[in-house]
């Protein structure tokens, strides 16, 4: 089956109502793809409230920024999931946690 194919003409069904800055963290560690290289990270953390998304998991589509005719691949799809507040907070917990033995 062939990947889907971007459409110039597809509006999103998503409407943000609003979005709020938490967190601004920066971070610098060495590049995982370019050793030595010294990384510097911004990591925003944002709350969104919107209308539009489904009440089920679902996936979006990423294309590239296309080539000189306008046309774009498939870059990536992403899977979203809905967890419920305990799953979220044990995440973030186990990610501060890797975050500590670096």
């Amino acid at each position: 089956r062939p990947p889907p194919t971007y459409d110039p003409n597809y509006t999103c069904p998503l409407e943000v109502q609003e979005a709020i800055l938490v967190e601004h963290t920066i971070e610098v560690e060495d590049s995982s793809s370019f050793p030595g290289l010294r990384t510097l990270y911004h990591l925003y953390t944002v709350d969104i409230i919107c209308n539009g998304l489904p009440g089920l998991d679902f996936n979006t589509l990423e294309f590239d920024g296309g080539d000189a005719n306008g046309h774009r691949k498939l870059k990536y799809i992403h899977a979203w999931v809905w967890l419920d507040w305990a799953q979220i907070q044990r995440y973030l917990l186990e990610g501060s946690k890797m975050k500590e033995r670096r």
